[in-house]
């Protein structure tokens, strides 16, 4: 049914569409620059097999109560810049995975950045630890097709007869579309800076490990729990996110970790988090999950991310 509140002018000015599939390569250097300051950074080299976004986006889209159908949406004065790199021309059909794999494999839009970050202990269970990511930008100069678009258009949909073939629908309103909008192209090559990711965080710990019976000192290295506060933010061009986190972590022994955390972002002021950890000798089993409290709707989350893992550990 199109937008709900029918007749009301919805501005596009903050539309953004983007999708890339790529590819990063990196290798980092972590050294003890003191006792209580840890620095490393990440040099990273990107490549991109194809990559599409709109920028630029200007107008208005409204759904009024159609004649001839349910709905009629009308777009007025829309403008847009639309930059696209490896999409063939005529067919993405063309896109084998073995073209995919090559552009991947450093035949695709080449670009360069690097991460950096840092822990520094303010005391022995007291730290904070800070990073900005991504830090980059990749030039795009294969397969560059750019177009300016402008226009207003009227849609009401339309009546399927069934009987022609469903070709011929698509080049009708293909048509209708190329008509209604102006549109240029050029093929110049393009630079697109990667979202930068900044990570703050500060982390207490406490609570060390006591014989149940006895109440003598087990270990005086490690901390049982582990309270976090933790800022995420994602600074692209188009526009800035922001997250806050809250955390608790408890060690059940050394092999067993689990904690639960809670987050305050743009989309949700409700995300509880929780996530476990098993060491078995060198395998390392992992479980994270958010957005527990909408689990069971996946409408209401929004978001949802559920992730299982192993990690193999090798030491002396």
């Amino acid at each position: 049914y199109g937008n709900r509140d029918l007749g009301r002018r919805y501005s596009m000015e903050h539309t953004h569409v983007f999708t890339e599939l790529l590819n990063v390569y990196h290798l980092g250097y972590t050294a003890a620059l003191s006792e209580d300051l840890i620095a490393g950074i990440r040099f990273k080299l990107y490549s991109s097999a194809f990559h599409g976004s709109a920028k630029n986006v200007s107008g208005t889209l409204t759904t009024a109560e159609g004649i001839n159908n349910l709905l009629l949406h009308r777009v007025d004065d829309v403008t847009l810049v639309l930059n696209t790199s490896g999409v063939p021309e005529d067919n993405a059909d063309e896109l084998s995975p073995s073209d995919l794999l090559s552009r991947m494999l450093l035949g695709g839009n080449l670009g360069l950045g690097f991460d950096v970050g840092f822990t520094k202990y303010l005391s022995k269970q007291l730290k904070i630890t800070g990073s900005l990511l991504d830090i980059g930008v990749i030039h795009y100069s294969k397969e560059v097709r750019n177009f300016n678009i402008s226009g207003s258009h009227e849609y009401e949909g339309g009546e399927l007869t069934f009987e022609e073939n469903p070709e011929l629908y698509w080049n009708f309103y293909r048509r209708e579309f190329k008509e209604a909008f102006n549109e240029s192209e050029n093929a110049n090559s393009y630079l697109k800076l990667r979202p930068v990711k900044l990570n703050a965080g500060a982390h207490y710990s406490f609570g060390v490990q006591r014989d149940a019976a006895c109440n003598y000192l087990i270990s005086s290295e490690q901390y049982l729990n582990k309270l976090s506060a933790h800022v995420f933010a994602v600074l692209s061009e188009v526009h800035t996110r922001i997250a806050g986190t809250l955390a608790y972590e408890h060690w059940f022994g050394e092999g067993f970790q689990v904690k639960v955390s809670y987050t305050a972002d743009s989309f949700s002021f409700a995300n509880i988090g929780l996530g476990a950890a098993a060491q078995l000798g060198p395998v390392q089993l992992y479980m994270l999950a958010n957005n527990m409290v909408h689990m069971a709707n996946l409408y209401d989350a929004r978001a949802l991310s559920l992730q299982f893992g192993i990690n193999f550990n090798f030491y002396r």
